[in-house]
């Protein structure tokens, strides 16, 4: 068996309380759709921001004690806040989302609570990612990338050109957080040139 945190709370697998279950939903997509007249079908506009975006996803857990006094401390501890959440069985991932208790049900000796998170879509990697490269001269750097976009954190210990894309950038010594440079899923490229250590630092997501 396995349990959970919630933030500093961990719940599940000991005398208090043992999770029945934590049922993880997938985020429904939201899709976008226009009717347009002597067109066959629909215009389909759900990537016309680029990308695809998604409604929160509900993760469901079940909660079983024989002590009524635990009940107390759950509600108090999760009952309508946002909470950073660690499922035991997934630990390099967590979520973040808003918490409803519902009310506990006695049968015989044991007392059940279902719990419910409203999540945002993404999961999100427990460690940052880094990759940190010293250059001499230049360099080609691939960063691999979940899911979501993310804009990642470049530092550089001394002056340096890096080109993305189409296009590039002079970077002094410092630290950046470049708009147009969006790293998508899969393999982003960079090129970089100049002579020092440059550092990218992201936050990965999954569905």
């Amino acid at each position: 068996m396995d349990g959970v945190w919630f933030d500093d709370l961990h719940v599940g697998y000991t005398t208090d309380f043992i999770m029945n279950y934590a049922r993880v939903s997938t985020p429904m997509v939201k899709v976008k759709e226009i009717e347009v007249p002597g067109m066959d079908g629909v215009l389909d506009i759900t990537e016309s921001l680029g990308e695809v975006k998604y409604n929160n996803r509900q993760i469901s857990f079940k909660f079983t004690t024989l002590r009524q006094e635990k009940i107390a401390q759950i509600i108090n501890a999760l009952h309508g806040l946002k909470k950073k959440i660690i499922l035991d069985r997934e630990d390099t991932f967590y979520y973040r989302g808003r918490c409803s208790v519902g009310d506990p049900v006695l049968n015989k000796n044991l007392l059940t609570l279902e719990v419910t998170a409203s999540c945002e879509p993404y999961k999100y990697k427990s460690r940052i990612t880094r990759h940190r490269e010293e250059i001499k001269g230049a360099s080609n750097i691939v960063l691999l990338n979940e899911r979501m976009r993310t804009i990642p954190t470049i530092t550089v210990t001394a002056p340096m050109l890096v080109t993305f894309g189409d296009k590039m950038y002079n970077l002094g010594e410092g630290e950046y957080q470049l708009e147009d440079v969006i790293l998508k899923q899969g393999y982003n490229r960079f090129r970089v040139e100049g002579k020092g250590v440059i550092l990218f630092q992201y936050q990965e997501g999954a569905l």
